[in-house]
């Protein structure tokens, strides 16, 4: 089958839910509120609203309607991935129950496509002579099929996450990046649908470990070219590969390049609060190297205002912000103090004389 911008066209009616109208707009705004909660409860609490706003959609047709109910499956079991990969007690229950929601959307896929791949093919037999209303079915049909092997593809990465055994996760995000290149193969360009499978299939690269294929993918991606919901996904994914590749300066230059076009008391989101904490520890990271030369005081003032931006959004902010510099190995000023602390208790008066020393010293450059 070929793919055009038409057809392309048509499958970002769908997807983007114009087709549903307002009610449709407020499941993908309940659907964006599930994937920001941290416990299994609060997720479920937020589907089941969209489940029963999606039940109320009496003008949506049976296609529509089975699209809109696998994607609320698949953002359910999506979170429940997630909070897996934080939570100990309930992570084998909670990755069962997104694998089994997943092979059932799956399921449904497979025998959908089979469906519309009959038709169109039956409707391509007798192209020549197709009148106006076989046309429109066609196209119809075929923006189906787009949009089948779309929400496949995401289903396939889903899958992978969730997987059991490695081999079944690397053969599920070998499926889903040969989805999105469907999408991707003829050329990076500002479109919802084509800038979503070009993070798609970085998101396979990078659960895959092969990090400078995300880098490749993402190259021609910017603010200027790139719907804004999806660029800020890309440059955060960005952030951690440069993380996982211990590149300080990439973080750097990846945030910087994100962030200069917002202005500083721009309201920023949880996952860019997210990049401003990673931002922050390269910064540090970098200041702390004594070949750094005369950059290190331009890097110690850029962190001492991230830092100001960070702990403005409140305690948790902080924290995170605290608990990464410490992955990343620097001292804070409350690391110290817990260091000094622990050299009180221990009567090394002179050890912990140092720490708050040097914790002071920290938190006059931090400007606080």
């Amino acid at each position: 089958m070929r793919l055009n911008m038409y057809f392309i066209s048509l499958l970002v009616l769908s997807h983007s839910g114009l087709v549903g109208g307002a009610t449709s707009s407020r499941i993908a705004t309940l659907l964006g509120q599930a994937a920001q909660q941290s416990s299994q409860a609060a997720v479920d609490t937020v589907i089941t609203q969209a489940e029963t706003l999606a039940r109320q959609q009496s003008h949506a047709s049976p296609l529509e309607q089975l699209f809109l109910e696998n994607r609320i499956k698949r953002t359910q079991a999506m979170c429940y991935t997630r909070l897996a990969r934080q939570e100990t007690g309930r992570r084998i229950d909670m990755l069962g129950q997104a694998h089994a929601s997943l092979l059932l959307v799956m399921d449904r896929y497979a025998k959908l496509r089979k469906q519309h791949e009959d038709r169109v093919e039956a409707l391509e037999e007798a192209f020549n002579v197709m009148s106006p209303a076989k046309e429109k079915e066609y196209q119809r049909a075929t923006a189906a099929l787009l949009e089948i092997d779309y929400e496949t593809a995401w289903t396939h990465y889903e899958l992978g996450l969730c997987s059991n055994s490695q081999g079944q996760k690397l053969d599920h995000l070998k499926q889903a990046n040969n989805g999105f290149l469907n999408f991707t193969a003829g050329g990076y360009r500002n479109h919802p649908v084509i800038t979503d499978c070009f993070y798609g299939q970085a998101r396979c690269s990078y659960e895959m470990g092969y990090y400078s294929d995300v880098l490749n993918l993402l190259g021609e991606a910017k603010a200027s070219n790139t719907p804004p919901a999806i660029y800020i996904k890309m440059t955060h994914l960005r952030l951690l590969v440069a993380t996982a590749m211990g590149s300080h300066s990439r973080i750097h230059r990846f945030a910087g390049d994100y962030f200069k076009e917002k202005t500083d008391d721009a309201k920023l989101d949880a996952l860019e609060i997210d990049m401003m904490i990673h931002w922050a520890c390269a910064l540090a990271k970098l200041a702390s190297d004594p070949r750094i030369g005369r950059y290190g005081d331009e890097y110690r003032t850029r962190l001492g205002k991230l830092r100001t931006r960070i702990e403005a959004y409140g305690d948790s902010a902080k924290g995170k912000l605290e608990q990464k510099l410490s992955e990343y190995g620097v001292e804070t000023p409350t690391s110290c103090l817990v260091k000094a602390n622990a050299r009180f208790q221990a009567q090394d008066y002179q050890g912990c004389l140092e720490l708050v020393e040097q914790g002071l010293r920290q938190d006059a450059s931090s400007g606080d």
